[in-house]
């Protein structure tokens, strides 16, 4: 773990506590911002979108 990642990991420890993500979470998001991603939204899925949540499966499962 580079000096920069014990530095973020130690701010957010530090801001979270006990709530932070892991350390190797936050190595792992700290190497793909320096890489050049800038938003933390999830990456796009490929395959079949999920069919089993909808409204009506939902409606059953509740009554």
């Amino acid at each position: 773990m580079g000096a920069a990642n014990q530095e973020a990991y130690a701010m957010l420890k530090e801001e979270y506590g006990n709530e932070c993500l892991s350390r190797t979470q936050v190595c792992e998001w700290f190497k793909r911002f320096k890489k050049g991603r800038e938003t933390t939204d999830n990456d796009p899925r490929f395959g079949r979108p999920s069919t089993s949540k909808t409204d009506e499966n939902i409606k059953k499962i509740g009554t």
